[in-house]
């Protein structure tokens, strides 16, 4: 990550919670910045700055910020740190996953990945799915294949 991301990245951690329409402008401005880049940790920084905090479209660019990223490091990031986001956004961990469950190569890098965690991992994200499955049950075959 360059100094300029690391910056970026701290503007938007320090943003993300947006309580105000000072930390919007900020929040647009690191959001800018981080857009395009190819760092694994940019994307984990701007996953880990997902809120549910409704705050119009602006949550919608971080979103298409991260899903910008190629699948398979996309993928690979948001599992490193979706329980995570999980715990800080429900919704948008939730629809995040949901669109990667529905995109067929993403579904395929999203269960390799969650079997090659540990035990825990694993079990925490079987949980998700199995709750997600309550509400839309297309996703029952994601349980059975891990």
């Amino acid at each position: 990550m360059t100094k300029d991301e690391e910056a970026a990245c701290a503007a938007l951690r320090d943003a993300c919670d947006l309580k105000d329409p000072g930390e919007i402008d900020v929040y647009v401005r690191a959001l800018e910045a981080l857009r395009g880049s190819s760092s694994s940790e940019v994307l984990r920084q701007m996953l880990l700055c997902l809120r549910d905090t409704d705050a119009g479209e602006i949550q919608y660019e971080l979103v298409e910020a991260c899903e910008a990223y190629p699948d398979q490091q996309y993928v690979d990031t948001f599992l490193e740190v979706g329980l995570d986001v999980e715990r800080r956004s429900p919704k948008w961990f939730e629809l995040m996953f949901q669109s990667i469950l529905n995109s067929r190569s993403c579904r395929s890098l999203a269960i390799d990945g969650i079997r090659r965690m540990p035990a825990s991992a694993r079990a925490a994200y079987r949980a998700i799915v199995d709750r997600i499955t309550l509400h839309t049950p297309k996703y029952k075959d994601v349980v059975a294949e891990l």
